[in-house]
């Protein structure tokens, strides 16, 4: 019994050892990152964009406090 124990614990220990690796898949640059990010409106409501806006940083956990118009120019 120990010899059957011990050439399947050998055997399986091979099997293993023969396992092929997947290569990691390469790391994205930071502008391939940001352009998977980068939302574009085809509006020209600043209300509703903003509002848009705000609903995802809230989803994502962000508490926003304040929020201003003004500064956007379109």
């Amino acid at each position: 019994m120990k010899k059957f124990a011990f050439a399947s614990l050998t055997f399986f220990l091979l099997l293993a050892g023969c396992a092929i690796q997947q290569p990691a898949p390469p790391q994205k640059t930071q502008l391939e990152i940001r352009e998977f990010q980068t939302r574009s409106y085809e509006t020209k409501d600043i209300k509703m964009v903003m509002k848009s806006l705000l609903n995802v940083l809230q989803d994502d956990g962000f508490i926003v406090k304040n929020a201003s118009q003004r500064y956007l120019k379109f």
